[in-house]
């Protein structure tokens, strides 16, 4: 009886996916998500989109939060952990489209795909699931850190040094991630998986 009512929600979950409809709503979302975030950040975005969030992302960074962000051109954003993409001019040219994915703390996500001049909405949604923001940090988080550890094998790494790459990853077994907890909070079973 303890244990299930530890586990306990007091307030309905409320964890959609929400269709976002203009891009003015879209930077609304970003602005509050990295406004509000606590640990963690983990952006993929296109040039537009990445530039215009620069101010929010610098911001978020100087609190420190700890920024990871995928880029398509190099760009420089204060404290945060930067990521070129290899092939990004044919990656951005193959798109007839800005891409913007932000996660924020695997409690909130943010996928949208603007016009190509990133005036117009393609697709966009925004999720409070802690599951699916989870997931997404989860995943972006390892794209990011399989680019910097091929690229360093390209360029000439040992196998050692790519091997540190790859050990010094932010899983979520070696960093405290709040969406995560909360999960784990919610759906474990025994009081040593809180």
């Amino acid at each position: 009886a303890e244990v299930a009512l530890a586990n306990t929600e007091f307030a309905p979950i409320d964890e959609h996916v929400y269709r976002v409809e203009t891009v003015e709503q879209i930077y609304v979302h970003c602005r509050e998500m990295l406004e509000k975030a606590k640990a963690v950040a983990v952006i993929d975005a296109f040039p537009i989109p990445l530039e215009r969030m620069r101010p929010w992302v610098e911001k978020a960074a100087r609190r420190g939060v700890e920024i990871f962000v995928e880029a398509y051109e190099p760009i420089a954003l204060g404290k945060a952990r930067v990521t070129l993409i290899p092939v990004a001019d044919s990656i951005v040219r193959q798109w007839n489209a800005q891409q913007l994915n932000l996660v924020i703390d695997g409690e909130e996500s943010l996928m949208a795909l603007l016009t190509k001049d990133g005036t117009g909405v393609l697709q966009a949604y925004w999720s409070n699931s802690l599951y699916l923001s989870c997931l997404h940090h989860g995943g972006r988080l390892c794209e990011q850190t399989l680019v910097r550890a091929l690229e360093a094998r390209r360029n000439g790494a040992t196998p050692e040094e790519v091997m540190a790459l790859l050990e010094s990853h932010p899983f979520f077994m070696n960093k405290s991630i709040p969406g995560q907890k909360k999960l784990i909070r919610r759906y474990s079973t025994t009081k040593e998986q809180k």
